[in-house]
């Protein structure tokens, strides 16, 4: 049976306090599961899916789809080393240079897990102590997760319109508007997005902040609104926000 995980890497406005609630939305048939922007995968991990579900799964962000590629195909080595919240420690396994698959995994892990912010940008500063160990330990789970997954970096436009089949459920979850330069990749031409989901042939689910732009530019569909709070430290992160479950069906 399919596992329910919680995700390995922190992202701002991940969606982990909002999973029952997509989830009871969702709908309940459909064989292709396309996720075009997935980011810490929340939504991904959490849900229980059938075996003749084929996923696909894709993130414009290089760093981030590493880790979860390494995920998929869990690096060999000891990862008792790493079994630490000592800063000092973890500042000189972070900014070490290594050709090591297991070491590049755990940089990975303390980008997007202790750096300022939560932004994981490649030099951003460690500072927050946590224990690297607790996700090395649940690898096998997520390769169990991961195994028949596709992983895709491309542009999530691309993606969406390669998987245009009516059988497909898209849970589509881009940055927001007002998530410009957290992320390297950050940014969203919502009107290209509104145009090409106006094509999609199967159902989708866009979960995006509320705005009075947003709510014109997808007025045709059907609107669920909510309130949510975030993770991280910058302010979009922490603080309660109104945002909206976009869908077609």
């Amino acid at each position: 049976m399919d596992q329910q995980l919680r995700t390995f890497l922190a992202r701002i406005g991940a969606k982990t306090r909002l999973r029952k609630t997509i989830y009871g939305i969702m709908p309940n048939e459909f064989k292709y599961y396309i996720e075009p922007y997935l980011g810490g995968g929340a939504i991904f991990l959490g849900y229980k899916f059938k075996e003749h579900h084929k996923i696909i799964l894709n993130d414009l962000c290089p760093n981030l789809i590493s880790a979860w590629r390494f995920m998929k195909n869990p690096p060999e080595g000891s990862i008792d080393k790493y079994n630490s919240r000592d800063l000092d420690y973890l500042k000189e396994i972070y900014y070490k240079e290594t050709e090591d698959d297991l070491h590049k995994l755990v940089k990975l892990i303390l980008l997007h897990n202790n750096t300022f912010g939560g932004k994981a940008h490649p030099k951003g500063l460690l500072y927050k102590p946590s224990n690297p160990w607790q996700k090395l330990k649940l690898m096998h789970k997520y390769k169990n997760k991961l195994e028949g997954v596709e992983i895709h970096n491309r542009d999530a436009i691309e993606i969406i319109k390669e998987n245009n089949h009516p059988n497909s459920f898209l849970y589509v979850d881009p940055p927001y508007e007002t998530s410009d330069k957290l992320y390297k990749f950050d940014r969203t031409n919502f009107e290209e997005l509104r145009d090409t989901l106006k094509n999609f042939k199967g159902k989708f689910l866009l979960s995006i902040n509320d705005s009075e732009n947003i709510r014109e530019l997808f007025k045709d569909y059907n609107f669920t609104e909510l309130t949510a709070g975030g993770q991280g430290n910058d302010s979009i992160g922490v603080n309660v926000r109104k945002e909206l479950l976009i869908k077609n069906y």
